[in-house]
């Protein structure tokens, strides 16, 4: 209810526009009464009101404000008894119009006829009323957001399902297989737009014929009018937007002409390959690396649906870690095949891997997803600074033997020397594996001695001090051999995670904890007879006499398909040698 506290005349007089019919006061009245149409409240109720406003003394200078007239007119509004759902509106008019007719000095006395079809019975100053029942109610998802309607094009950024009208523009960067589930299908496609921002949109059973030979990867799309719903399951979707596009039959996707070089090709957020036994597992990451080994495609039987099409291959990085790359379906026939002609040739390509999934099952791993993405050669500054940092890398790489880092004078007292060998692990001293170090610092460095369990707690004897946590860390001593020779060398922190495939707390509990056997014994058999590209520190410590520490502070498994190529490209040499030089005889 709106009450008028203050009115100010402008004008005293005005022209009428166009050809009203005019009546006079006595003129017979439409119909009153009590409507039963919605109105709820009676005419005569409507006429105390309008009395009560005719008997305010109102001056055009002083208006109703502070006038004892004005909260009588209130009071009379205010004990009208109204009952239906348009009963306030209804009044409103009929007081507004009498106080308008208050300044219709130049027709006192008449009123302006207007047609029914403008007003409800008992308005006949021509406001139009609009019934809420014809209203047209905005379109509602299952009672949630708006999700229909196009409008302006928007930052991928930006989307969310409370927003009514949206266009994104963006770039398909990747798109999955068609998947099959019961009797339904499904296929997702990921966009990007000029911001680098990515969102995925996902089509389910007929809307997967009719858009997935439409939606091309590279191609730039206008899509709007699609559901905008929260990301159920991060796992499947590793993209950083919290919402994904489910198309349905009134989405609207539109192929843009010609390319927009504003929204990059693709997006990548690459971390270093020594980073992954920190991460979690089954997490997406991107990864950048050069292919140092591919394996032959290998077929699995599944108990339930087709056989799969598996290929691992080895990728490093300029953080000198190697990690395997397990390539499943289509990636092992397609790229996976072409990356190991280019391995069979002598290349070293490298490798963009975009959603890899980590596993940490038998050390740390990455598999490919319906979702991944791989790019061979990428053209990126990245790649081409991987791409002469391993160049140099194997420039400097010069292989010695066992039997020369034995004999030759190896390391000084004041710095060690820095050898590769290429050598298998033939025993490794089981006995105390891991140890538990102790956490503190100590001369602004951590501890990593050994410590002791003090109840809860763990004692330091070189801190003097208790900690509640420790740190465990491996001691491995072993044997290497190759064919001129075995030594006896340390293995770092580093190298022996890379060897067992397992952080040194799991070991620990395998080993000394929990004490499985079976699974000790099984990560035993798989590092012992396995060869090994080694880079070796080697210095020379004043112990007791002169005493020469050996230490593998890097290492990383060879596979035996790296040297099968190394052979072969040497007997094609040979053959070529050969033709050659009968050649040159017979001419």
């Amino acid at each position: 209810v709106i009450i008028v506290l203050q009115l100010e005349i402008l004008r005293t007089e005005c022209t009428l526009i166009g050809s009203p019919t005019i009546y006079e006061v006595n003129a017979p009245q439409p119909k009153t009464g009590s409507y039963s149409d919605g109105l709820g409240i009676h005419g005569s109720m409507i006429s105390r009101a309008e009395q009560g406003v005719t008997n305010i003394a109102y001056s055009p200078r002083q208006g109703l404000l502070g006038s004892s007239t004005a909260a009588r007119a209130e009071h009379a509004v205010k004990n009208l008894p109204f009952s239906g759902f348009y009963g306030p509106m209804q009044s409103q008019n009929a007081i507004y119009a009498k106080m308008q007719q208050l300044s219709l000095n130049s027709h006192k006395g008449q009123r302006l006829a207007v047609p029914w079809a403008f007003g409800f019975p008992g308005n006949t100053y021509g406001y139009r009323v609009h019934p809420l029942y014809q209203q047209t109610p905005p379109m509602y998802m299952n009672g949630g957001p708006v999700t229909n309607n196009e409008g302006p094009a928007i930052p991928i950024a930006n989307l969310n399902p409370y927003l009514a009208r949206w266009t994104i523009k963006g770039r398909v960067t990747g798109k999955t297989e068609v998947r099959h589930f019961g009797e339904g299908k499904v296929f997702s496609f990921d966009l990007l737009d000029a911001q680098g921002d990515e969102i995925r949109a996902t089509c389910f059973n007929s809307l997967v014929d009719q858009y997935y030979d439409k939606i091309v990867v590279g191609n730039v799309y206008l899509i709007s009018r699609a559901s905008v719903k929260p990301v159920l399951r991060k796992k499947a979707n590793p993209l950083n937007h919290e919402h994904e596009l489910i198309l349905d039959a009134s989405t609207s996707v539109e192929s843009c002409s010609g390319d927009d070089g504003s929204i990059p090709l693709q997006r990548y957020n690459f971390r270093q390959i020594s980073e992954i036994e920190n991460l979690d597992c089954s997490s997406t990451v991107d990864f950048l690396g050069v292919v140092t080994s591919v394996s032959p495609s290998v077929t699995i039987a599944r108990k339930n649906g087709p056989e799969a099409h598996k290929r691992t291959i080895q990728l490093k990085d300029m953080s000198g870690r190697s990690v395997p790359i397990t390539l499943w379906g289509n990636f092992c026939d397609v790229e996976g095949q072409l990356l190991h002609s280019q391995w069979e040739s002598g290349l070293n390509p490298i490798l963009a891997v975009k959603g890899g999934r980590i596993s940490h099952f038998n050390g740390p791993s990455v598999g490919t997803t319906s979702s991944s993405q791989l790019k061979i050669n990428p053209d990126l500054p990245a790649a081409e600074k991987l791409r002469r940092w391993y160049a140099a890398e194997q420039e400097d790489d010069v292989y010695q033997t066992i039997v020369q880092i034995n004999d030759e004078d190896f390391g000084t007292l004041s710095q060690p020397d820095l050898a590769t060998v290429v050598a298998t692990i033939s025993f490794v001293c089981s006995g105390a594996c891991c140890y538990p170090a102790c956490d503190l610092m100590f001369n602004g460095e951590q501890c990593k001695k050994r410590v002791t369990a003090d109840g809860d707690w763990w004692w330091c004897n070189r801190c003097l001090r208790r900690s509640k946590t420790c740190e465990y860390r491996y001691h491995i001593v072993c044997q290497i051999h190759d064919h001129t020779g075995s030594t006896y060398a340390t293995v770092s922190q580093k190298a022996a995670r890379d060897i067992i495939g397992r952080k040194a707390q799991e070991f620990y509990t395998i080993k000394d904890a929990v004490q499985n056997g079976q699974e000790f014994e099984k990560i035993m058999q798989g590092i012992l007879g396995c060869e090994y590209l080694l880079k070796m520190s080697i210095k020379k410590v004043a112990e007791n006499g002169i005493v020469v520490k050996r230490v593998i502070v890097e290492a990383e498994r060879l596979d035996l398909s790296n040297s099968r190529r190394v052979l072969g490209a040497i007997d094609k040499l040979s053959k070529d040698n050969s033709s050659s030089s009968v050649g040159d005889i017979e001419i």
